[in-house]
């Protein structure tokens, strides 16, 4: 059993729909989001249920949001911004529960992650909070089956979670409090005899594992001070906002890990060379469905583009198209072609010289994400752009 797919089963496309409706945030950015909160939520359990107290803790948690709490009839449940709302209010105080301090970071993280809102992380987290303890409490309760539960989860969980996100987990093996009760009296005294070694291993690993994230916190900090080259950044709701004057005079506002930023950063970091693999994906680009019309609300970064080709006339770029899996590949790699030129003629009709752009559709090739999921294919569905000369 696979709690994460459980989960995305009750998360299906029109519940997304919804959800993205009510944070108002695109669909696409939505699904990440949630693919991001779902391990990070079940990551959160497994992580407390690695000391006894932690472990006790869940199943008080558990016992408070029993199947009668109406979660039972999550799937088909919402239709209106209040059942929304009441997922929201029933996860906050879990999610604040698994993380403590860190409930802060984690929001932040997964916020930059999906390109989305600090409010529409917390709220993501919030529901994916309230669907997986639904699920975690139809199963056995008792510690010994949390814990053969959760250890099952692991692999599920390493394996599913952005790599921003790992350094929030040590998933340290628990020794010393998951019990049977047909154990023998000589293994019970032997345990009882060794348990302040027991104790002392455990300790350690707390210890070695406060180190451990704190260094990789380190690492991070450093590494964003070090690459990103802003002239000024405010934080607006705790969601990094960059803000450059370009050398035209023009002042552009844009996210942390939007394409903006990743292309002026590489421009100007004399270390980092041309090459024909390192590609920036538009993230709020869209086209109107099964169209290489772009679609006129989603022109902002387009447009961003265009004032930093300005700003740094020796660049030249290739904006290259892909699609899912869906539909024959012809199909695809005629519709990927005809966005990527689209996106070209409208670089174009701003401004910038033919001769400084190049534009290839490669339909379903290189996918990002899995097919197998609706985030997955959205994912793959995307413009993306290498600097060819700079």
């Amino acid at each position: 059993m696979d709690l994460i797919q459980l989960a995305q089963a009750h998360l299906n496309p029109s519940t997304v729909d919804k959800i993205s409706d009510y944070l108002n945030e695109s669909t696409p950015h939505t699904a990440v989001g949630l693919n991001a909160a779902l391990p990070a939520i079940l990551g959160g359990f497994i992580e407390k249920a690695t000391t006894p107290q932690g472990l006790s803790l869940i199943s008080d948690v558990l016992k408070k949001e029993r199947i009668d709490s109406g979660l039972s009839e999550w799937s088909t449940s919402i239709k209106t911004v209040l059942d929304i709302q009441k997922l929201i209010s029933r996860g906050s105080p879990i999610v604040e529960t698994l993380f403590n301090g860190q409930t802060g970071n984690l929001i932040n993280r997964i916020a930059s992650l999906a390109d989305i809102s600090h409010t529409s992380s917390s709220s993501l987290l919030s529901i994916a909070a309230s669907v997986l303890t639904y699920l975690i409490g139809k199963e056995d309760s008792t510690p010994s089956g949390l814990f053969r539960l959760f250890t099952n989860q692991k692999e599920s969980v390493l394996a599913a979670l952005p790599a921003g996100l790992t350094h929030f987990f040590t998933f340290s093996q628990p020794t010393d409090f998951v019990t049977e009760k047909a154990q023998t009296p000589v293994a019970e005294a032997s345990k009882s005899s060794n348990s302040w070694l027991l104790w002392l291993l455990l300790l350690l690993a707390i210890i070695a594992g406060i180190y451990f994230f704190k260094s990789c916190t380190t690492e991070k900090e450093t590494g964003i001070s070090k690459e990103t080259q802003p002239e000024s950044v405010t934080t607006l709701d705790t969601m990094v906002i960059v803000h450059k004057k370009l050398s035209t005079g023009v002042d552009l506002s844009f996210g942390e890990a939007s394409i903006e930023n990743q292309l002026i950063q590489f421009i100007e970091d004399e270390a980092l060379k041309v090459d024909k693999t390192t590609w920036f994906n538009f993230r709020k680009l869209t086209f109107k469905s099964g169209s290489n019309e772009i679609d006129s609300t989603s022109m902002q970064e387009v447009r961003n583009i265009y004032e930093i080709m300005q700003a740094y006339p020796e660049v030249h770029l290739k904006i290259g198209g892909y699609t899912d899996n869906t539909g024959s590949a012809e199909t695809n790699l005629k519709l990927s072609q005809e966005r990527a030129r689209n996106v070209q003629m409208a670089l174009e009709k701003m401004g910038i010289s033919s001769s400084r752009l190049d534009a290839e559709g490669y339909g379903q090739e290189h996918p990002i994400a899995s097919n197998e999921t609706q985030a997955g294919r959205d994912q793959n569905r995307r413009i993306a752009v290498r600097i060819t000369r700079k």
